[in-house]
């Protein structure tokens, strides 16, 4: 499984790509939306793992981005606020994950979409 994950938080990245690889997939990262525009052009992508609150658009842009390159990818957003509190696009999006939950339940999710 290729998975795309974009978060502003380097952090958050290298811990994400961490778990993910240990869990057998294939990873590419992106600081903002339009780094991962590139990836989202030129590699097949089969999830998104996307930061909902981060400059250069947020999920938003990124959304609109994959609509555009790769409608059919599932996207799980993460963030450190709620999503009742991000107004999230449930029929845009096919999970969310708050930040510092279990890092299982996100991975729980990633294998579901597998």
């Amino acid at each position: 499984m290729n998975i795309l994950v974009v978060d502003d938080d380097a952090v958050m990245v290298e811990l994400l790509q961490f778990f993910l690889e240990e869990c057998g997939m294939s990873v590419v990262t992106a600081n903002s939306p339009p780094e991962a525009l590139p990836h989202l052009q030129e590699k097949k992508i089969d999830l998104v793992l996307s930061d909902a609150v981060m400059p250069g658009g947020g999920y938003i842009r990124l959304l609109n981005d994959i609509q555009k390159t790769q409608p059919n990818i599932p996207v799980i957003l993460m963030s450190g606020y709620g999503s009742t509190d991000l107004d999230v696009p449930c029929n845009q999006t096919h999970g969310f994950w708050r930040k510092g939950e279990a890092i299982d339940d996100l991975l729980n999710m990633v294998k579901a979409m597998h």
